[in-house]
């Protein structure tokens, strides 16, 4: 098989679809595999650590897509996107968002008539019903909403001022989850780690050990 990882369009994107650590156990199956000119440099990833996995470099996305088989990326798609000549047959992988109803007729039209089977992150599911690209996400979500959280109570950008962060000799804070599932869950832990009194509502897991 021949993958391609081409650069994500959308604003302030630095993720993409695979690191230096899966090219070289793709490259050690067998498996040929290009990445775009400078495609993880905002993440601290070189062009030759991607090189060092036995990766090929190509300058253009256009190239990338020409080249490759199946293409792996990592964020929905963007305008740019769906101007590249996708090939028929073609396999791409990525998080097109279409779970829940929120598919974009435009870009439906687009792939289907360009003869392009579709991998969605977010409806990929383990054999147990769970999502498996998803829970690392709401992971990220859940720890770092708390750390958010902390700063945008503060005065300065327009809060109430409570400190989430424990004082001596101060009436420690009070934070209510709503609605929690795994992200909160992960808040959860957080706030509970920084001495937080919390409160979750509505919790859709079963068996916290918190």
């Amino acid at each position: 098989m021949i993958i391609g990882i081409p650069k994500e369009l959308k604003d302030k994107e630095t993720r993409v679809g695979l690191i230096p650590k899966w090219v070289q156990q793709l490259v050690a199956q067998g498996h040929t595999v290009y990445f775009q000119k400078d495609l993880a440099l905002p993440a601290g990833i070189s062009n030759e650590e991607y090189m060092a996995a036995g990766a090929q470099m190509l300058d253009t996305m256009a190239e990338v897509y020409e080249k490759s088989d199946m293409i792996v990326k990592f964020k929905d798609l963007m305008p740019g996107d769906l101007e590249i000549p996708f090939r028929k047959g073609q396999l791409l992988f990525t998080a097109f968002h279409m779970a829940e109803g929120t598919a974009k007729p435009e870009q439906v039209k687009r792939l289907r008539e360009a003869g392009v089977t579709c991998v969605s992150y977010e409806v990929t599911r383990f054999p147990d019903g769970s999502r498996a690209l998803t829970r690392p996400m709401g992971e990220i979500a859940g720890r770092m909403a708390p750390i958010l959280g902390t700063q945008y109570i503060q005065r300065q950008y327009g809060g109430s001022g409570v400190s989430i962060v424990p004082i001596t000799g101060v009436k420690r804070a009070r934070v209510v989850i709503i609605a929690a599932a795994m992200r909160d869950w992960l808040r959860l832990r957080l706030l509970r780690a920084l001495e937080q009194r919390s409160l979750s509502l509505k919790s859709r897991l079963r068996g916290w050990s918190i």
